[in-house]
């Protein structure tokens, strides 16, 4: 006996008709289907508005027959698209390897609307169907991001207290149907719209600050230093203060300054933001490092290039530390607690902290 298995991969964030119009390609045409959510763990930004399981609990309240769909969740990896492959594979395969018919042909639906869709590509070994696009009544492509605007758009109308919270209903209706519409503002009034405000917050943030360099001649590239501090099994965190990413844990840094090079930004941010009680020069001589992040998408601010100073000290007691007045808090945080805490960090600064935590040895 043959199974039939459809794959279908996306960050459904949130799921609209056009997403709910390739499920249903891949239900009549398969005996069971794998939706694999994308940016698991993934920090809450205007780029996600809902969680993975979020994204589930809308799929099921739209999808004509929930019981022949698996979830499968993966984390975004913005310097291994190998490496995301292989995790994406790893989870298709568990799935299948719980269905004992020997035979199974897999095929990947999606459409190839720009370069996101590139992944496509990456999966040879899979069967590839090109989906219809679905437009809306203008003829448009859908986008979830359209979706996510039309929230942060009608933010300052938010009302945990009122009807449906003044959600844009019927905007929501005519994107994702009623029943998927129905459950997205039950996931978005489960916490009392706080996260949406928060979110619709550093949604404002960011197009003011892009708006602010609209007018340049190119668009520009930005070049950070971040501090990645090490001591006694602990790594050298702050607590942002404000937006972008407020509330969020990051690594001590900030912009490059005109006149001066890439160590010498690493260590001042690191002395403004912490007052880490560290002489200077010794903080200098520890730092061992420079490694360049520069993912295209790793910020929302723009093209933001930063290099991560790996900082270690051989301290016998942890040095004392106090934030600026431009963050909560300053702290060692045990790298046994990092992962654990994996979505409440400030853009890729997780990802850099165990990348550099794994160079020490």
């Amino acid at each position: 006996m043959t199974t039939k298995i459809g794959v279908f991969i996306g960050r459904f964030n949130p799921p609209h008709l056009g997403h709910l119009s390739v499920i249903e390609e891949a239900l009549s045409n398969n005996d069971k289907l794998i939706i694999v959510i994308g940016s698991h763990k993934t920090t809450f930004s205007p780029r996600k508005l809902l969680s993975t399981e979020q994204v589930q609990n809308i799929i099921l309240a739209g999808v004509s027959d929930p019981s022949r769909i698996e979830f499968a969740s993966v984390r975004d990896n913005l310097y291994s698209d190998n490496e995301w492959v292989i995790d994406v594979r790893k989870q298709i395969n568990y799935i299948c390897s719980k269905i004992y018919d020997e035979n199974k042909i897999i095929s990947l639906y999606g459409f190839s609307k720009d370069q996101t869709s590139q992944y496509l590509k990456w999966f040879p070994f899979y069967h590839t169907i090109e989906a219809l696009p679905f437009v809306n009544g203008g003829g448009e492509l859908l986008h979830a991001s359209d979706i996510r605007e039309l929230i942060y758009k009608n933010s300052k109308s938010l009302d945990i207290k009122a009807p449906y919270g003044n959600l844009p209903v019927s905007g929501l209706e005519l994107t994702m149907g009623k029943p998927m519409a129905t459950q997205f503002i039950t996931e978005l009034l489960s916490d009392n719209l706080e996260r949406v405000l928060w979110i619709s917050d550093e949604y404002w943030h960011y197009k003011s600050y892009k708006d602010a360099w609209s007018k340049a001649p190119y668009a520009p590239t930005f070049v950070t230093g971040d501090a990645v501090v090490f001591c006694n099994g602990c790594v050298l965190l702050i607590k942002r203060k404000f937006s972008p990413g407020k509330g969020c844990y990051a690594l001590p840094g900030g912009f490059i300054n005109q006149n001066e090079t890439v160590k010498a930004c690493i260590l001042r941010e690191l002395a403004e933001e912490t007052k880490i009680d560290v002489p200077p020069a010794k903080l200098a001589n520890s730092l061992k490092e420079i490694v360049l992040f520069d993912a295209p998408s790793r910020s929302m601010r723009g093209r933001t290039i930063t290099n991560a100073g790996l900082i270690v000290l051989e301290e016998t007691k942890i040095p004392k530390v106090k934030a600026s007045d431009d963050a909560m808090g300053a702290i060692w945080m045990p790298l046994d607690m990092i992962s654990r805490l994996e979505d409440k960090f400030f853009e890729d600064h997780f990802y850099i902290i165990m990348k550099l935590s794994v160079m020490l040895g």
